[in-house]
């Protein structure tokens, strides 16, 4: 049983089926024994000592007052709750030598791994805020395969220092405008990583307008640029897909990915939802 892992309900099903040793047949020492291990068994099955330690050490109020138990003083808690069943000195956890302790730190650690929902009961207010508003990096929906299924549309922030060259009516060039950062705002098909199109904002912060020209873009046919500095030049596989394959030309996302910036959530955005 240390090196299998049980299903609980299976256990639960089966226990219905195991016959009682008869308690005559048995000594005091020996039915102390059974009794003991009996206990064990019945918490494991019932799922009572994983209710106990998660309790105690995720902070429910029905186990404990006391915030943030560490791993020390649960395993202290531990130890006592199994002398009240009447585990043994011979029996697990007690004929350990670490007590059961290295066993008793893998599954809380695997807790917090595992669910980090409840790994939040330990943190601050504004962390659990935090992960609360950007998720727990668990991934329900499975991912497109299909070129053009879905695709997603984000805006990254370029900090970097340059001049904008502003041309005025008289045909005068004012070229002392200096930026510190710009947007881009790329069009990324899910399947494949892509980009099939992208849009550059100016501004301190991208709007819904950027949104809807980086999606005009991927629509519509690349041409390629002609760059006026002497080495730079487009690779051999050069392009965006609608320039490799012109039959993408025009070729519409069945869903668009967006998240919860303002930009995003604009009235005019709506377009975007096909």
């Amino acid at each position: 049983m240390n090196h299998k892992k049980y299903d609980r309900y299976e256990l639960m099903a089966a226990r219905e089926a195991w016959m009682e040793p008869a308690s005559d047949m048995l000594s005091s020492d020996k039915k102390k024994i059974y009794d003991s291990r009996k206990n064990a068994v019945d918490m494991y099955i019932d799922g009572e000592t994983r209710e106990f330690i998660e309790g105690n050490y995720f902070g429910y109020k029905e186990y404990t007052l006391e915030k943030n138990m560490n791993l020390t003083r649960l395993h202290d808690k531990f130890l006592q709750k199994c002398m009240d069943i009447g585990i043994g000195p011979d029996d697990y956890p007690f004929n350990k030598k670490s007590l059961g302790y290295q066993a008793l730190r893998r599954y809380v650690k695997g807790i917090e791994r595992s669910q980090v929902s409840l790994a939040n009961r330990r943190t601050d207010r504004d962390s659990a805020q935090k992960a609360a508003s950007t998720g727990y990096g668990e991934n329900r929906s499975p991912l497109p395969v299909a070129p053009f299924s879905c695709g997603q549309i984000d805006g990254h922030r370029i900090d970097l220092l340059y001049v904008t060259s502003i041309e005025l009516d008289d045909g005068t060039v004012i070229e002392d405008v200096c930026e510190r950062c710009c947007w881009l705002l790329p069009v990324i098909d899910m399947a494949t990583r892509c980009v099939v199109g992208f849009h550059m904002s100016q501004e301190s912060n991208y709007n819904q307008f950027d949104l809807l020209k980086s999606y005009q873009n991927a629509l519509t046919p690349h041409e390629s640029r002609a760059f006026s500095i002497e080495g730079i030049d487009y690779p051999d596989k050069k392009g965006f897909p609608s320039e490799v394959y012109p039959e993408l030309n025009y070729a519409m996302f069945d869903e668009i990915m967006l998240d919860n910036a303002k930009s995003h959530l604009a009235s005019n955005a709506e377009i975007i939802d096909i």
